[in-house]
């Protein structure tokens, strides 16, 4: 009995600390520039170290109390791992933050911002209505958009805001719309409730049909997937700690979307099919152009258009477990990459060793094989992984890419493992047709890719490096029909 007291008071704490950390990051956002800026930083700082002490917090209470919803929150094990990740990274783009802008007269104005970009994220991961969730998830939008803007001055951060907006009012509309036909086909707004009550319909309304395809279409505009990545490659006129949240953060938002909605997306098949054609025609195209880049910001923004199609793969393969796991990883490995890169690179690529390709091949064989058996979606993922992975490594021996391989390999089922833990969902089969169809597009970015890195100083095939470098055009016709 004391136990479960310990830990409902523990829970009830959580909230009402996360009330005030977001109550602290608006205070500090809206009153920042009034305020002396040694004082800025010494509260930054401890509003950041209070906010890993409440991820720490939140992460016992879910384990021990399990879900607590109050006050428009919810404290759960996802949201607490998304707490974790956002104290975390928050605390390192503040902390770098300082010293980048040291001497700026607008620093004052930017920590501003930040803050309250960084209460919009706390809402979002902790949102238990679905109204709460649309607000922060368009407020979140908003915040970024004046970090964008820090240089109003430069044509280059006009033109790359303009874009993010108007992708952003895209995926707000669709949001929007998905969440109003589930409040009507449920008649609540909590998100538990719809959960729930979906749950015991005999026939599922099509509403929320209808939703799954606006669900899906939605993080596909927020997770910069292409063709409507343009404005996330060119976000680069910006502050570098506004890349590493971006990049880090903002961007997952899409793909902590439809791990909170999974049980709606997972009924609507034609929507999965869509989101993985998406995610695999951004995978290849971000693949294959972030190893052709000059610039180190240039290719990781590539890379994460990349990224985010494998994170929204795993959702429409049902794998949501992993995706949280990817998420995670992501954002610990890309925040790091962007607060620690430089401006130039080698142009260009050495080239695959060809001979490890037989690795990606016996795998594609093997999940072609056991597809049959209808394989978990966890297994599947960690494959497609795998030949990715291949694609990767170049000028290895193939004992060498085998054993970094099966490390990772073996890494990525745990992180998976731990995903299913964390959302209390675990990855069913996946159908042959969907398995068939991840294989393939893995086995595709195989092949492209080393033919665009032997095509790298040779005249004759030389084109095709350049249109795989410009990402085939399609956001220079964009940026044309945006100034005209």
């Amino acid at each position: 009995m004391l136990s479960s007291t310990i830990t409902a008071y523990l829970s009830w704490t959580c909230l009402l600390f996360a009330v005030g950390q977001c109550g602290g990051h608006v205070l500090i956002g809206l009153t920042g520039q009034r305020l002396n800026l040694s004082r800025l930083r010494h509260l930054s700082g401890w509003l950041v170290m209070s906010g890993l002490a409440l991820s720490f917090t939140a992460l016992i209470a879910a384990l021990t109390q399990g879900d607590l919803a109050a006050m428009g929150l919810r404290v759960d094990t996802l949201s607490a791992v998304l707490l974790a990740l956002v104290a975390l990274v928050g605390a390192t783009v503040l902390r770098f933050s300082f010293n980048y802008l040291e001497g700026d007269k607008r620093q004052a104005y930017f920590l501003s911002n930040l803050h309250l970009t960084l209460a919009t994220v706390v809402v979002f991961v902790m949102a238990a209505n679905i109204w709460l969730l649309a607000a922060s998830w368009i407020a979140m939008s908003l915040t970024l958009h004046r970090l964008l803007l820090f240089y109003p001055d430069r044509a280059g951060a006009r033109r790359a805001a303009f874009k993010k907006f108007v992708m952003a009012r895209l995926g707000d509309v669709c949001l929007v719309g998905a969440l109003a036909c589930l409040q009507r086909a449920t008649g609540t707004s909590d998100i538990a409730s719809i959960l729930s009550t979906l749950h015991g319909l005999p026939q599922m309304p099509q509403s929320v049909y209808l939703a799954g395809y606006l669900l899906v279409m939605a993080a596909v505009c927020k997770s910069a997937q292409f063709p409507l990545h343009g404005w996330l490659i060119e976000v680069m006129e910006t502050p570098t700690p506004v890349s590493a949240l971006l990049h880090a953060g903002v961007v997952n938002a899409g793909g902590i979307m439809l791990i909170r909605f999974a049980d709606i997306v997972a009924l609507n098949a034609p929507a999965l099919w869509l989101l993985a054609a998406f995610a695999t025609l951004s995978i290849i195209i971000g693949t294959l152009a972030s190893v052709t880049q000059t610039t180190v910001k240039a290719a990781l923004a590539w890379s994460t258009v990349a990224q985010m199609g494998f994170m929204l793969l795993q959702c429409a393969l049902g794998a949501f477990g992993g995706a949280l796991f990817h998420i995670v990883a992501h954002a610990l490995y890309k925040a790091n990459a962007f607060l620690r890169c430089g401006t130039l690179r080698e142009p260009g690529t050495k080239g695959l060793n060809l001979s490890i390709l037989w690795i990606p091949v016996s795998v594609a064989i093997l999940c072609v094989l056991a597809a049959y058996c209808r394989m978990e979606a966890n297994v599947l993922v960690t494959l497609v992984a795998g030949i990715g992975l291949c694609a990767g490594l170049p000028n290895r021996r193939p004992e060498q890419a085998l054993t970094l391989g099966a490390l990772v390999l073996a890494a990525s089922l745990c992180g998976h493992w731990l995903g299913d833990v964390a959302i209390a969902r675990a990855a069913g089969p996946v159908s042959l047709g969907m398995t068939a169809f991840a294989i393939a597009g893995m086995a595709l970015l195989v092949g492209l890719q080393a033919l665009v890195c032997s095509t790298f100083g040779h005249r004759s095939t030389h084109a095709l490096y350049v249109h795989v470098r410009n990402g085939f055009y399609i956001n220079a016709l964009l940026n044309r029909r945006f100034a005209s």
